[in-house]
């Protein structure tokens, strides 16, 4: 962007910010603006996973994840609801179980 190549050329730190896919999609665009910006940092609040652990630990000094807790959005990967769905496959009495559960929310 124009306005941001500006900014950065007068000397101006830039920070992306973004929350759940905004926050992906801000440390997504650090990465492809980092050669051209070396200032330039994210803090991404609750994203979804959206790069390889390789690419995240070579991202570590510049782009910050912010995650509450045990954030479903946050931690969630193809490996992980693969897991899910196995665990679920064994349980003979999930539906009944997943049943009572949402009807006790709903109370």
């Amino acid at each position: 962007s124009p306005c941001l190549a500006a900014l950065h050329s007068e000397k101006f730190n830039i920070t992306l910010t973004g929350h759940s896919m905004g926050g992906a999609v801000a440390a997504l665009l650090t990465m492809m603006l980092k050669m051209s910006m070396p200032h330039i940092n994210c803090y991404a609040y609750a994203p979804p996973p959206c790069a390889s652990p390789d690419l995240c630990k070579a991202c570590k000094e510049y782009i910050h994840g912010v995650v509450y807790n045990d954030d479903i959005v946050s931690r969630l990967s193809i490996q992980n609801v693969a897991a899910l769905v196995d665990e679920l496959a064994m349980c003979s009495q999930w539906h009944s179980t997943v049943g009572d559960d949402v009807r006790a929310v709903m109370r």
